[in-house]
């Protein structure tokens, strides 16, 4: 933060502003953040961010979703806006 407030193109804005001190220490910028409630720190990868459209994993998706609908959907309840129920379920049957 003291780098950025230090590039030209902000002592530039500043000076425009008509401020003096154009400049900031390290604890001003640490008071700063903490002030804002920002953090730095590096960016953490997700679930999703790398790999979801891998060929395997797009694979193992369909199958898992072609199952879902065929075999546990028809023995779920489901429900219109309204509240009431529109299917009930088939249940369990051992295999």
């Amino acid at each position: 933060m003291v780098e950025i407030v230090a590039s030209q193109a902000i002592q530039d804005r500043i000076e425009a502003a008509g401020i003096q001190k154009g400049q900031i220490s390290e604890r001003t910028a640490r008071q700063w953040l903490k002030r804002f409630r920002w953090r730095y720190s590096k960016k953490k990868k997700g679930m999703y961010i790398d790999g979801h459209e891998r060929d395997d994993v797009v694979a193992y998706r369909q199958q898992f979703v072609s199952r879902f609908f065929k075999d546990y959907a028809p023995r779920m309840f489901t429900w219109d806006n309204e509240g009431n129920m529109t299917s009930p379920t088939m249940g369990f049957s051992p295999q």
